[in-house]
């Protein structure tokens, strides 16, 4: 795939995430009553400003930027997604990034800090994992078992259930 499909697609993603953050959460007929029966149909302020993103998106950018990292260099895909989602995880702790991340990535992280393994310590197999994975998906395009098996090496770090 040629590297500016590959923005695209990430940058498509991005805006729709930016565009459903403000309603993450909300039941149907709240977004309803707030935005008409059309509901959102354009970005608005989330997380104190315009455009932010949600949680899935930080990691999603942090998939893609393990994977730019190790794969031209054959790098250990792992140990670089880890890295990633740590440093994400670190990301948090500013009240400017926090995006009400899930209770699964996060004591998972919390405990890849304290030990490292492929697979998390947990039954978790909640969208978290997936929602993720697309970068490497796109990445991947000509080869699909290359996609899924590292769409489930990002999932499996932090959720620990094979459906993840």
């Amino acid at each position: 795939m040629p590297l500016i499909h590959f923005q695209a697609c990430l940058v498509a993603s991005a805006l729709g995430d930016a565009l459903g953050a403000p309603i993450e959460f909300m039941p149907i007929g709240r977004i309803l009553s707030r935005y008409g029966e059309k509901g959102l149909r354009e970005l608005v302020p989330a997380f104190g400003f315009l455009g932010a993103v949600t949680d899935d998106t930080q990691m999603a950018m942090a998939t893609a930027r393990a994977l730019i990292k190790a794969l031209p260099a054959k790098l250990d895909l792992a140990d670089n997604l880890r890295d990633a989602y740590l440093d994400w995880l670190e990301s948090q702790n500013n009240p400017a990034n926090c995006r009400a991340p899930g209770n699964t990535c996060l004591s998972a992280l919390q405990e890849q800090k304290r030990n490292p393994t492929l697979t998390a310590n947990n039954t978790s197999w909640g969208c978290g994992g997936v929602m993720r994975a697309h970068p490497a998906g796109l990445a991947f395009a000509g080869d699909p078992g290359e996609a899924f098996r590292i769409g489930h090496l990002s999932a499996s770090l932090t959720h620990g259930h094979p459906r993840a």
